[in-house]
């Protein structure tokens, strides 16, 4: 039947862990691998995306230059790169848990 022990099997993988694999599904089960294929829990998905959209938005700020203006006390450059770079991951943490 279509459960868990069941005789109709859509996918395989060959772990013998406890946990399913992330990645070596066969679908059909057996056909070859599908390496479009990741399984993993809402966790890690969310720590992935949302390292995709750290990585998009320190590209975009990268590529081009925006114009900021800053208080005159602000002379440091170091300092500066690292709240700009603060700001960038807390604006990626934010769009990826708004979605």
């Amino acid at each position: 039947g279509d459960q868990v022990g069941g005789t109709q099997v859509w996918s395989f993988n060959s772990s013998n862990g406890l946990k399913p694999p992330k990645t070596g599904w066969r679908i059909p089960w057996d056909g070859p691998v599908k390496n479009e294929l990741c399984v993993m829990n809402k966790l890690m998905k969310q720590i992935e995306d949302r390292d995709a959209a750290k990585g998009a938005l320190l590209q975009a700020r990268n590529a081009a230059p925006m114009l900021v203006e800053v208080d005159d006390d602000v002379d440091d450059a170091t300092s500066w790169d690292a709240r700009a770079d603060q700001a960038a991951n807390k604006a990626a943490e934010v769009e990826v848990d708004a979605r």
